[in-house]
């Protein structure tokens, strides 16, 4: 399975977006979005969807960094994909990460 986590800080006016078009990727996977501490309404909108909605406490490990390793320690799949609030994948995005993921080559086997 892929966890595709996004990490969020005040993105209220995209999240929606984001997260409605990794939802609707074909194959297995789930949706992580792992809030920084946003101060708009970001985790009110994905609380509206079925993501999965981290908060990252504020003051342990700061910034990007610490948001994409809170949301590697929650995920449920074998393998992560970190993705920004404003990138768009092809509707087979989950299909192609799964068959390249079966190349040794890929993965060093």
């Amino acid at each position: 399975m892929l966890s595709i986590i996004i990490p969020v800080l005040n993105e209220e006016v995209i999240i929606i977006g984001a997260v409605q078009h990794a939802l609707a990727l074909t194959g297995e996977h789930e949706v992580i979005v792992v809030d920084g501490g946003s101060s708009d309404r970001t985790c009110a909108v994905v609380e509206t969807t079925a993501a999965r909605l981290v908060r990252h406490p504020v003051g342990a490990s700061p910034g990007i960094g610490g948001q994409l390793n809170r949301g590697a320690t929650v995920a449920k799949g074998d393998v992560l994909m970190f993705l920004h609030a404003d990138c768009v994948l092809p509707a087979t995005a989950v299909e192609h990460v799964t068959t390249a993921m079966q190349d040794p080559a890929v993965v060093g086997g």
